[in-house]
């Protein structure tokens, strides 16, 4: 086929939408300062770690309903050894949309699945 698409496999659903209720994982808890994320508006992003505390987590997420590229954001670890960073989404056309994504370590020993909800 001349103009044949090839389409990236969709990501499986995440159980955890970031909120301000912390979703649990196994050996993670994460948490968002607001319920939905507001494009270019700054949401804090918390996450804690049980066991090994790599330098620092990488957040990647791409839009479900709207290709939007992919967002990255590095969580820093604190003085408390969890580790935040400050969520700014890029504005989109919808009033509402899925970011879809995973918080994992350099090394891949941590992959927890996400989702963040965007609303204006």
């Amino acid at each position: 086929m001349l103009f044949e698409q090839k389409h990236a496999p969709s990501m499986p659903k995440p159980d955890c939408m970031l909120s301000t209720v912390p979703c649990q994982f196994d050996n993670a808890s994460v948490t968002l300062s607001d319920d939905f994320a507001k494009p270019l508006l700054p949401s804090n992003l918390d996450v804690e770690l049980v066991g090994d505390k790599p330098d620092h987590l990488m957040l990647e997420l791409e839009g479900v309903e709207m290709n939007m590229g992919v967002y990255k954001l590095k969580l820093s670890q604190n003085d408390a050894g969890s580790y935040s960073g400050e969520l700014m989404l890029p504005i989109c056309m919808d009033a509402k949309m899925t970011w879809r994504g995973t918080i994992s370590s350099p090394d891949e020993s941590v992959s927890l699945p996400v989702d963040v909800r965007m609303a204006r």
